[in-house]
């Protein structure tokens, strides 16, 4: 017996009766029997069942069954492998090419058509049809694709049917053309919703997708995501987004169109326009609104629509309203600015990919060329910042044929191949005031100086900004509508990733830090803005989704704004090569210029792939990026005075010359400051003249439209024996027309060009007695006259001393001398000694001091020493008994061999020890201080040569007192 499970029925022939059970006799059995399984989906999707098999004695066989059921009304594509799925049928009029499965569906597979084959166009008629659709059950049946088209071609028509069989020519039935698509060549996934099909309701109906090409154009056409659904009432519109072209406030624009059906509503239907726009029936009339009554919305209604701003703003924007009883729909996207160009300043990064290279980037160099002035026409911005220009003659003369300006600044160690950084820029609105090269000066010293930066990664800092392409800074002087202001613009092309792309993160991550710590040091308060390819995004890197390399600059909210990060944010890309996509493009401006940034201004030129046939693989695989600026006029800054040079020395005997003074630009009428000297001068009025002075002050005047002026000073030269003296001049009372720089007071330095008699230079007293405990004082020098300069000597210890290093300190002494240096114009001068206070009990000790290396000014007089004596102030704490065993010699009675002294075990065989050996008269025979070891060997040394007797042994360590008696035979 045979049984099946599930939806599924059985039978033994195609045209047999099907059965959820099935019985074979043995004599059925005695050859091969097919068994033919049939199942009605209840739904889509995958069904399941089995097969059992049983018979007497035997364990029962199971057969599993899978099916997959679709449904005409929806088709996603997704098992359209080896042919199409779900009953869909292609079917080819003319050519060899047709419809097919593709992989590069919506979302997973869809089918997709191409008259494009054997690298030609080929002439093609081909159908896609659906599966038979029964709608007599539909109130309005309405019809919903997603598509995508590239390259030109003809439109793609859907028609219907409803007398078409199912199989073989589609020409043979009858066709109604519902629509065509356009084939835009834009490459992006549309959908089309909404197409009714209440006309056509019967329970055969028959949707097709026509595709033609001929041997002149063939576009590419992919469908997916098939889905017919039933409604009471629909809302079909063609295409409603519209970008108007910029206009005047209390302008309006032509218009543009589109078309709406509202199928199916009971109440009028009213069409709104967001603020600044208007739509009419005719194309003569506007207003803010339309009414349709039902029977009017439910035909295809043609309407008119456009820009009529009342006042200024960057965008007006909005969808178009739909509104009937309770329904609310909106449609489309209209959009315009009243803000105009001419009015502001727009400012553009792009990469123009191996612009002017062979070989590299775009293959066709000619096309890249024509399609980039194009883009350079179509941009229309005042300043452009350009990456990876390599032939800089073809970008010069790209330029000239647009109406710019270019500059750039190679550095020698860029090669004439490699790709470069410039700026295009309209003269009219815009001129150079200065450029730079950042980080030159650096990158030199690490090429040729060899100088290295910490940390970089793989200690190769002659990697630094992508080994040499540093960001490359112009002042720029701008102008709009007669308002004027200065722009800091740096144009920057990060290093790129490639297949050790942590290693090129680590690098763009420190190349950005070193690049930001340079414009805080040097442009902090400057209107700055930062653009270029960064080879990264701004809210989180391309590299395994960490920070941004540029984290450095995003997260200094302060200081900088990231105006691309709405649009990262919102997931958009300026890069794609293949199905590499990415937002490398990026623009910074520093926050002085938060102001003048015209808010949700920066965008990216997505234009240009309309405009543009194939841009990314003819053109660049990078998008331009601009954003716009209100311009606020430079605050007036009067030209500042400075004394050109800060200082100069001359002698006595210079005479005259000429003092400087500079402005930092030039003003249109005479300009006048005072010169005077301060009170900070040392010398006198005897000591120098001003030409023309007044009670010691100058007027000085500078040319109408001229930049420096000088006064003239003289130097009086007397026979006075002088130090070197100074006048410090200032700048003051400034006319109207200036005021006064940082750099407002010049010293003059007069040098003594007679030569004086030196000094003698003694200690003020010759000794002097201290207690260890009399802790720091100071010892004199005295000069037997004031020397106008600073002059210095050598204090040190001589040879001889009975104290040692260990019982004073020379405050401030570099190995045991001090270098004192005594004032100009004073007589005396001090140095510091302390004395250390220590335990040990000792006899007085000296140390002599001795003055030496006196400086030019200088010379030694007799009382050169001075010399210090140190009382000790310890006293000895006992008399340690030495017949009570604390200390002895061994052995006692001595023949002339050696002795061993026994002290006790807390007197360490290395502590210093003083020891006296007196003779029984009272005698003292020997003194001898050492360590202990040292004082026994020296003892031992000299037993031989005493008389024979009795002798006492005191010996001093610290502050305890040992003594005892040797006996010598």
């Amino acid at each position: 017996m045979l049984t099946a499970s599930g939806p599924f029925t059985i039978a033994t022939s195609e045209a047999g009766t099907f059965a959820s059970t099935l019985t074979l006799t043995a004599a059925d059995l005695t050859s091969a029997k097919t068994i033919y399984v049939k199942t009605t989906p209840a739904t889509a999707g995958e069904i399941t069942g089995e097969i059992i098999h049983s018979t007497t004695g035997a364990t029962d066989a199971k057969v599993g069954l899978v099916v997959f059921g679709a449904s005409p009304f929806a088709q996603d594509f997704n098992r359209c492998i080896d042919g199409l799925p779900g009953g869909w049928m292609q079917y080819s009029v003319t050519g060899d090419l047709t419809w097919a499965c593709t992989t590069f569906g919506q979302q997973g597979n869809g089918v997709q058509m191409s008259g494009y084959g054997n690298n030609t166009n080929n002439p093609n008629q081909d159908w896609l049809i659906s599966p038979k659709m029964d709608l007599t059950g539909h109130d309005i049946p309405l019809v919903g694709i997603s598509y995508r088209t590239k390259f030109a071609g003809d439109a793609l028509k859907i028609m219907v049917s409803t007398n078409y069989t199912g199989s073989g020519d589609p020409l043979a039935a009858t066709w109604t053309e519902l629509t065509s698509l356009p084939a835009d060549e834009a490459d992006v996934w549309r959908l089309l919703e909404n197409l009714g099909l209440q006309n056509h309701k019967s329970a055969t109906t028959y949707l097709a997708f026509v595709y033609t090409s001929t041997d002149k154009s063939a576009a590419r056409w992919t469908l997916d995501n098939f889905a017919l659904r039933n409604v009471e009432n629909y809302l079909s519109t063609t295409h409603m987004t519209f970008n108007f072209p910029e206009t005047a406030s209390g302008s309006t624009t032509s218009a543009e169109e589109f078309v709406f059906s509202a199928v199916g509503y009971k109440a009028d239907v009213v069409l709104s326009a967001p603020a600044n726009f208007e739509l009419s029936k005719d194309g003569t009339t506007y207003a803010s609104t339309l009414t349709y009554t039902p029977a009017e919305a439910a035909a295809s209604n043609k309407v008119y629509v456009r820009f009529a701003p009342a006042s200024t703003s960057f965008i007006s924007s909005g969808p178009v309203t739909f509104t009937s009883g309770e329904t609310v729909i909106t449609r489309g996207m209209l959009s315009g600015s009243s803000m105009l160009k001419a009015n502001t300043l727009e400012v553009v990064t792009w990469n123009m990919e191996w612009f002017g290279a062979t070989g590299t980037g775009p293959s066709d160099e000619e096309l890249q060329y024509a399609n980039a002035k194009k883009v350079i026409t179509e941009l229309n911005a005042d300043i452009i910042g350009v990456q990876e220009v390599v032939d800089e003659a073809k970008i010069q003369q790209l330029a000239a044929e647009t109406g710019y300006t270019y500059t750039s600044e190679t550095m020698p160690w860029q090669a004439s191949n490699e790709q470069k950084v410039g700026f295009l820029y309209k003269t009219a609105n815009v001129k150079v005031k200065k450029e730079k090269v950042l980080l030159s000066k650096l990158y030199s010293d690490i090429k040729n100086n060899g100088k290295t930066l910490d940390n970089y990664p793989e200690n190769r800092s002659d990697f630094l900004w992508s080994s040499g392409r540093l960001p490359y800074m112009v002042q720029f002087e701008a102008t709009i509508n007669g308002v004027k202001q200065t722009l800091h613009v740096v144009n920057l092309h990060a290093k790129a990733n490639g297949e050790t792309n942590t290693i090129d993160y680590s690098r763009r991550q420190y190349d950005a830090k070193v690049l930001k710590d340079s414009l805080d040091a040097q442009y902090a308060n400057v209107n700055l803005i930062l653009l270029g390819d960064f080879n990264d995004d701004v809210d989180v890197s391309v590299v395994n989704s960490q920070k941004s390399s540029f984290d450095v600059f995003v997260a200094d909210e302060t200081n900088y704004k990231t105006l691309t990060m709405d649009l990262s944010l919102a997931g958009k890309n300026t890069y794609e090569s293949g199905s590499l996509k990415s937002f490398l493009d990026h623009i910074f401006i520093s926050s002085e210029l938060a102001d003048e940034y015209v808010a949700n201004s920066t965008a990216i030129e997505e234009n240009l792939l309309n405009t543009i046939a194939n841009f990314r693989t003819t053109t660049s695989d990078h998008l331009p990026v601009s954003a716009r600026f209100m311009l606020t006029a430079d605050p007036v800054v009067p030209a500042t005075v400075s004394f050109t040079t800060a200082s100069v020395s001359k002698t006595e005997d210079a005479g005259k010359f000429n003092v400087s003074l500079t402005l930092s630009e030039a003003v249109a009428t005479a300009q006048t400051v005072t010169i005077t000297p301060t009170a900070a001068s040392t010398a006198t009025a005897t000591d120098y003249t001003i030409t023309g002075a007044t009670d010691g002050a100058v007027v000085v005047t500078i040319p109408a439209n001229a930049t420096t002026a000088t006064f003239e000073v003289g130097i009086t030269d007397d026979t006075e024996i002088e130090g070197a003296e100074q006048v410090v001049f200032e700048i003051s009372n400034p006319s109207s027309g200036i005021v006064i720089g940082s750099a407002k007071t010049f010293t003059l330095t007069i040098e003594a060009n007679d030569t004086p008699t030196p000094a003698t230079i003694t200690f003020t007293t010759a000794s002097i007695s201290k207690a260890e405990n009399a802790g720091a004082f100071n010892v004199s020098l005295t000069l037997s006259k004031a020397v106008a300069t600073a002059q210095t000597v050598t204090i040190a210890p001589v040879a001889g001393a009975t104290a040692s290093a260990a019982d004073y300190t020379l405050t401030g002494a570099t190995n045991n001398a001090l270098t004192v240096t005594i004032p100009a114009n004073a007589t005396t001068a001090t140095f510091e000694i302390n004395i250390t206070d220590d335990t040990e009990t000792e006899a007085a000790e000296q140390v002599v001091f001795e003055i030496s290396n006196p400086s030019s000014g200088l010379v030694l007089g007799t009382a050169k020493t001075f010399t210090l004596t140190i009382e000790a102030n310890d006293a000895p704490t006992g008399i340690a008994d030495g017949t009570k065993g604390q200390f002895s010699v061994y052995p006692t009675l001595v023949n002339g061999g050696n002795v061993r002294l026994l002290l006790p075990e807390r007197v360490a065989a290395t502590a210093k020890v003083n020891m006296v050996v007196y003779s029984a008269e009272g005698k003292k025979v020997m003194n001898i201080t050492g360590t202990q070891d040292a004082v026994q060997d020296k003892l031992n040394s000299r037993i031989a040569n005493l008389p024979s007797g009795i002798y006492m042994i005191l010996i001093e360590t610290g502050k305890e007192y040992f003594q005892t008696k040797m006996v010598k035979n």
